[in-house]
């Protein structure tokens, strides 16, 4: 075969003519005799000789040839390996065992990732038998193997079991782990690469131990996980040792129980509360908790899902430990709070999990926010409010309404809070309410009648403020009247169909509010994308409004040559630009969709007979403008 070291150079060559010729040559032996062409890139990939980028290519096309598990060619690249000479299959898995231990990188690495992908072809068809045996050879500890071998292996043996269709006997399983744990071991190894080797070899290699039902394999690869958490000298070790435990976490989090306190104290080390930060541990140690509370979540969903079908029990061991870890996560809150890029990856990370949390311990979590909330809302560092009134609006779902409406209540103050973007997550918080607790047409009340005044009031005076507070507004208004929102499927009580009375003597304040709020944008052309929430709220207020009260038909009346007036001026806008032109008809089609909800409800009530001179110059110009849009869509 052709000098096929020169060629592989040449394919990397900055020159696009040498280039191309030699990726045609690379091509026309492949399809002139594919298995040489294989045990010529095995070769390569082996030769210590060889230049480093030789065999770091020859290592990608080899890999190439027979990794297609994402892709159509899946079976068609295997079916073409078991065809091969065993012959030549038998070299090129002997290559790849001797580049384990080459002194180039990228060859040991594209190597242990083939064997990997071979192992998923030839075991399950009874081939390569010894290939675990080999492996294990390289980590005896009897023998002198160099650590860049051990590395490499571990990295094989990661491969290897990232394949969960495999199977194995168990004396071979116990083998892996014994070699595993043991070179996970500090005092065993002093190489931190194969320790971290070693940890991530684990993190599929436990998946096939008996951890749900061996206590001394559970204990074993516990205790391993810790102590590499617990690493001083090595930060890759300790993040490798975190991301075990949320695999772990995502499998087997019943069978953690005589763990959480361990668990705890390796928090408490990773989030920086004794000591310094590293951001890497504090995101794998949030996320090993995030886990475990998704699995309970889950868990839960699908017991009311199946109320009558016996599942696992509940993990009520966690309650104690979560909230522990309130504090904790509370704290870190306090330390990372949106300065940076690094801290608010922490920042993020750590709310996501405060809220599920709360979603797994419901009222449990309530005292501690409600200390850190009231702690924080009223110091004068705006970060410290804002983050206090974060910490009130990712706990909403989980604990009880009457656990949480005293905290709630601490909202209303900071609508009027002089820094701008604590007046904008005030009026978000209240929105997110609004949307998850507060549904009077259900029977889900968080706000009473003397409650509304005040709130509404609020509501009113923040639409027009800045267009970053107005549009939470906005979309608090709308989640407000989703609320009061009866299904037309619902057996409800007839009279629960007029409790958006309620709404009635606000509806003239509200309107003002959100047409404001519409109009306070000027930085985009026509008012979008802010008037897009303004009339969205629009809409479902006039939807939801009981027409039988003289307030709400007052209100909703006097709308309707309001959003006239704006609908002509919109027509009569110029539009310049592409931008301009699309904005204009998408402001044009929001302002006919409130024309269209004014006119269904007003012409569902008794007073239509009373209101149709009224509404007849209005309804001439809503046809005059359909007209208009039928002709520039034509």
């Amino acid at each position: 075969m052709d000098n096929i070291t020169q060629i592989l150079k040449d394919a990397q060559d900055p020159d696009n003519n040498i280039r191309l010729v030699a990726e045609c040559k690379l091509k026309q032996l492949q399809e002139r005799n594919r298995p040489n062409f294989l045990l010529s890139l095995s070769a390569e990939l082996s030769s210590d000789a060889s230049p480093p980028e030789c065999r770091c290519l020859a290592g990608i096309m080899l890999k190439n040839s027979v990794e297609g598990k994402y892709s159509e060619d899946n079976s068609i690249l295997i079916e073409q390996w078991n065809n091969l000479d065993q012959c030549i299959k038998s070299q090129i898995k002997e290559s790849l065992l001797i580049t384990l231990g080459s002194l180039a990188p990228q060859a040991r690495h594209a190597s242990s990732q083939i064997i990997g992908r071979l192992a998923y072809i030839e075991i399950p068809s009874q081939g390569w038998q010894d290939l675990i045996g080999r492996l294990l050879h390289n980590m005896a500890p009897q023998g002198a193997s160099p650590a860049t071998l051990k590395q490499a292996t571990l990295e094989a043996l990661e491969h290897v079991f990232e394949e969960k269709t495999l199977r194995f006997e168990k004396d071979t399983i116990n083998g892996v782990l014994d070699a595993v744990i043991r070179a996970m071991n500090h005092q065993a190894e002093k190489s931190f690469q194969v320790r971290v080797a070693a940890v991530k070899a684990l993190q599929n290699v436990h998946k096939f131990a008996d951890f749900a039902s061996d206590d001394d394999c559970r204990n074993r690869i516990m205790t391993a996980i810790s102590d590499a958490a617990k690493s001083d000298e090595a930060v890759e070790v300790k993040h490798a040792a975190f991301g075990c435990l949320t695999a772990i976490a995502s499998k087997y989090y019943m069978e953690l129980e005589p763990y959480m306190e361990t668990t705890l104290s390796l928090t408490t080390e990773a989030l920086g509360l004794e000591g310094g930060v590293d951001e890497t541990a504090v995101l794998e140690c949030i996320e090993f908790w995030s886990t475990i509370c998704r699995k309970v979540i889950k868990l839960r969903e699908k017991r009311k899902r199946f109320p009558r079908v016996i599942l696992t029990a509940d993990c009520h061991f966690l309650e104690n430990p979560l909230c522990s870890l309130v504090p904790l996560l509370l704290q870190t809150l306090s330390l990372h709070q949106e300065r940076d890029v690094d801290e608010l990856n922490i920042f993020m990370s750590a709310m996501t999990c405060l809220g599920l949390v709360a979603r797994t311990i419901g009222d449990a979590v309530v005292p501690f926010a409600r200390q850190f909330i009231e702690g924080n809302i009223k110091v004068a560092d705006w970060r410290s409010r804002k983050t206090a009134i974060s910490v009130l609006g990712v706990i909403l779902e989980g604990p009880s309404i009457e656990k949480l409406a005293p905290v709630v209540g601490l909202l209303m103050d900071k609508m009027e809070d002089p820094h701008m973007e604590i007046r904008g997550t005030a009026t978000c918080t209240l929105g997110q309410v609004f949307e998850l607790l507060h549904s009077p047409a259900l029977d889900k009340r968080f706000f009473t009648n003397e409650d509304f005044p005040r709130i509404m009031a609020a509501l009113s005076k923040r639409g027009k403020d800045v267009p970053e507070v107005s549009k939470e507004v906005c979309e608090a208004i709308y989640f407000l009247a989703r609320g009061y929102d009866v299904p037309i499927s619902s057996e409800v009580d007839h009279s629960k169909k007029k409790i958006s009375s309620e709404l009635s003597p606000f509806l003239s304040g509200v309107i003002d509010a959100i047409l404001s709020a519409s109009e306070l944008d000027k930085k985009t052309p026509f008012g979008l994308p802010a008037s897009a929430s303004a009339y969205g709220a629009l809409i479902e207020i006039v939807r939801v409004s009981n027409i039988w009260d003289f307030e709400a038909v007052i209100a909703i009346m006097d709308l309707m040559p309001r959003i006239m007036r704006r609908l002509n001026t919109a027509l009569d806008a110029k539009a310049i630009s592409s931008d301009d032109k699309t904005n204009r008809q998408n402001l044009q089609a929001l302002l006919c969709d409130v024309l269209h909800a004014i006119i269904e409800k007003l012409g569902n009530s008794l007073h239509a007979d009373k209101l149709v001179l009224w509404l007849v110059p209005s309804v001439q110009s809503f046809w005059i403008t359909c007209q208009y849009f039928c002709s520039i869509t034509a």
